[in-house]
């Protein structure tokens, strides 16, 4: 028995259609009638046969593992795939992360705050007379002769010099509290957390993400794509090729994203300018599934 008439007989048999397959497995008809007929050609690369194959048994209840072994003579080797995996994985490993330190994207803000201090005690300086000369006033005592007598003089008797107070600048002030202000707000940065990951489907969940939302996804070969927001709007589904790398998708006011892919390592994915970072469970040709909940800011 071939392995697409195995399928066949084991869908007919739990009374599934495949307008219902294609419903649970999320595969185009056209793959599934070619998996039956046992036309592998139409597929849109290799890796995607062995992963339509096994989304197809698990959907009819058959042990995917154990059809692959089964019909193994009849499926492309996973040889070649598995070898790219390890090469892509080491290479990811040895490149250096672009991520830029959190502490250089509060430099301006330091340096600005620097800035109003250094000005305001500047003016505290002129306005305090910091810079003026002491003249305070000497007495002497003067001897003159009057009438061809001798009169001495007693000094004069001189107000006792009150202690100048410092006056306090406002504008001075202001500027200072305005500074503590500033070093007291803090940055809300966009983060993409990978919160469950079980049976090839991950749920992240994505904070301050603003007033829009924006998905780019970049490939070198080929990858199956299915893009989805909260009511169901389909965005992209195709065989994604490297021709259209980059793909920009606008989803602003969208609350949940759901997305569908196969040769997960071969695709880029980033969100609002965060790299969707995928489990290390993940294989080169396992179909993921990926719900990102998208989390509104509050004040």
């Amino acid at each position: 028995m071939e392995i697409g008439l195995k399928l066949k007989e084991a869908r007919e048999a739990k009374g599934l259609s495949l307008d219902d397959l294609q419903k649970k497995t999320k595969i185009q008809p056209r793959y599934l009638k070619a998996i039956e007929k046992g036309d592998f050609s139409v597929m849109p690369g290799n890796f995607y046969i062995r992963a339509f194959i096994k989304e197809y048994a698990a959907a009819v209840d058959l042990n995917p593992d154990e059809v692959l072994t089964e019909f193994k003579h009849e499926l492309p080797s996973a040889e070649e795939d598995t070898v790219e995996y390890t090469r892509i994985q080491r290479s990811r490993k040895n490149t250096p992360s672009t991520k830029t330190p959190a502490v250089f994207s509060l430099l301006p803000t330091v340096i600005a705050v620097l800035l109003i201090i250094g000005v305001a005690f500047v003016i505290w300086l002129f306005t305090s007379d910091y810079f003026s000369e002491d003249s305070s006033p000497t007495t002497e005592n003067e001897t003159s002769e009057q009438n061809g007598g001798d009169e001495v003089q007693l000094p004069a008797e001189t107000e006792e010099e009150e202690p100048v107070e410092e006056e306090t600048d406002e504008n001075a002030e202001e500027d200072e509290n305005a500074s503590e202000a500033e070093d007291e707000e803090t940055v809300d940065e966009t983060t993409l957390e990978l919160t469950e990951y079980a049976n090839n489907e991950s749920t992240y969940t994505l904070t301050n993400a603003g007033d829009s939302l924006e998905l780019v996804f970049e490939t070198d070969t080929a990858n199956w794509l299915e893009v989805e927001n909260d009511s169901g709007e389909n965005f992209y589904e195709s065989t994604f090729q490297a021709t259209e790398s980059p793909l920009e998708l606008d989803l602003s006011g969208t609350e949940q994203i759901y997305l569908r892919f196969g040769e997960p390592t071969e695709l880029s994915i980033m969100v609002n300018g965060v790299t969707l970072e995928l489990s290390e469970d993940i294989g080169p040709a396992q179909i993921q599934r990926v719900w990102i909940n998208v989390e509104q800011d509050t004040e």
